[in-house]
């Protein structure tokens, strides 16, 4: 389930963040997947189980987005910030 989507700009690239909800056996952990789209084409990545704490998720939401961070330094961004 999604929690979360921002969209933004730069540098002629779109990118867009998804927070998504997992369900588990036992609650639930937070994936962040982040988009970036150009005229040259597209590419996703995905980092799963980034937290199983929803608020300690959109922390690491709102700092990925507002820093603009791509898909290519995602794992890296999301390890320097945990």
């Amino acid at each position: 389930m999604t929690i979360a989507i921002r969209d933004a700009a730069a540098g002629g690239y779109h990118l867009t963040y998804r927070l998504e909800e997992i369900p588990l056996r036992r609650g639930k952990s937070y994936d962040i997947a982040v988009r970036i789209e150009s005229v040259d084409g597209a590419q996703t990545s995905t980092v799963h189980d980034v937290s199983r704490n929803r608020a300690a998720a959109q922390r690491l939401f709102q700092a990925v987005a507002d820093g603009l961070v791509t898909p290519c330094t995602l794992a890296d961004v999301l390890e320097d910030l945990l």
